[in-house]
């Protein structure tokens, strides 16, 4: 089976830690199906000035035959409901090229909008099966902005749609979507990667203190992600020894920095920036607990990994987050609204004594393999559809 993918979540060689779940999980279909890729760089970053040497933005994981990484050129900030018409025509040459040379059996686009919208009207003309994958806030972002109705139209004519998450696909419901077309398929883990170890020896290897006793967060500092919300139940812990260490890149940087200093906790939180994947698992082995106080999210891979990394995970219940942590025994779900309670569930995580090995367990089946068979078979039976009915008539 030939699929031809479009998203925008994926990295290039000017920004390699871009949305690298989505590189795990193109890298692992890749191993089953035969996969081309267009993922096109706005205009508007630092990757834009590499987009016309295709060179420069190889090589791709996995086998995955090509990926080719237009621009993408929109108005920034205004006309959003008419991305999808900015981004169709960005793309257009270069899946014209694909259809032309690979001839795919069917689209396959991640991120619902524009992503999804403009490879749906791109690959209806050529009568090409379409199949979706949203992400989480290409869902829960849109109440009332000029994407909704593009967002419920982008459902309701696609072939198939897949969801991370049970609470994604109902929220999808919601818009309109017909629910025995969605299918759940979980995000993974590289379980040979993110795996418990000794909390000590990662410390070690870190060049951190062997006692010293650390919360964690991963992520890009963006409000959704809630850091300011940490940061003010952070204030209210009572282990004055803890440290807040932030690996992040964001425009949130300053004000959260800011925001620090006036609680009285500068001195503890540690803004260390965006840190290579491969540090990663590290850095989870040594934390104390991942904390993330999200405002929405789908289901976030960083939570996936710290508990595969038999780290405690401290955490909103939003998205499909409480589809995987259980109190007590990988982390805790907590109100994030109520500083003082939050910073008393912290207090309370670093003192317990927790089975890393328990907690790695948790989310044993949660890998990547499972992920891109899960989703190489929903490709498939969409494409045997559209090739019955195209017989029938």
């Amino acid at each position: 089976m030939k699929v031809l993918a479009v998203t925008n979540l994926f990295p290039n060689a000017a920004e390699p830690g871009r949305a690298t779940f989505n590189r795990q999980h193109f890298s692992h279909l890749s191993e089953l199906v035969d996969l081309e890729l267009i993922a096109p760089v706005a205009w508007t970053s630092a990757a834009a000035t590499l987009a016309s040497d295709r060179r420069a933005l190889k090589p791709q994981p996995g086998k995955i035959r090509r990926a080719e990484h237009p621009r993408f050129f929109y108005p920034p900030k205004v006309m959003r409901g008419s991305y999808h018409h900015f981004y169709r025509w960005s793309i257009r040459r270069s899946f014209s090229r694909c259809v032309a040379g690979f001839r795919p059996d069917v689209v396959y686009a991640t991120w619902i909008y524009p992503d999804g919208l403009a490879a749906l009207d791109l690959a209806k003309g050529l009568g090409l099966p379409v199949v979706l994958k949203a992400h989480g806030s290409d869902i829960h972002s849109i109440s009332g902005s000029a994407r909704t109705e593009q967002t419920r139209k982008t459902l309701s004519e696609a072939d198939g749609l897949i969801a991370v998450s049970n609470d994604l696909k109902n929220q999808m419901i919601a818009l309109g979507a017909e629910g025995s077309e969605i299918r759940t398929v979980y995000n993974g883990v590289e379980l040979s990667v993110f795996r418990s170890g000794n909390k000590v020896d990662s410390r070690k290897q870190l060049g951190i203190d062997p006692d010293r006793r650390f919360l964690l967060f991963v992520g890009n500092l963006k409000p959704v992600k809630g850091i300011d919300r940490l940061i003010h139940a952070f204030a209210k812990t009572q282990s004055p020894e803890l440290r807040l260490v932030v690996l992040g890149g964001g425009s949130e940087k300053l004000r959260l920095e800011e925001l620090a200093g006036h609680l009285g906790v500068g001195n503890r939180i540690e803004f260390l920036g965006p840190q290579p994947h491969d540090k990663i698992p590290r850095w989870m082995r040594a934390a104390d607990a991942l904390c993330l106080f999200s405002r929405n999210e789908g289901l976030p891979n960083v939570v996936l990994e710290a508990l595969a990394a038999g780290t405690p995970v401290i955490t909103t219940a939003v998205g499909g987050i409480p589809e995987v942590v259980i109190a007590d025994k990988n982390g805790f779900l907590i109100d994030p609204e109520d500083a003082l309670g939050a910073g008393q569930t912290i207090d309370r995580v670093v003192a317990k004594t927790w089975d890393s090995g328990s907690i790695s367990e948790s989310v044993a089946r949660f890998s990547w393999a499972t992920n891109a068979a899960e989703t190489a078979r929903i490709l498939s039976e969409v494409r045997s559809s559209a090739y019955e009915d195209a017989r029938a008539r």
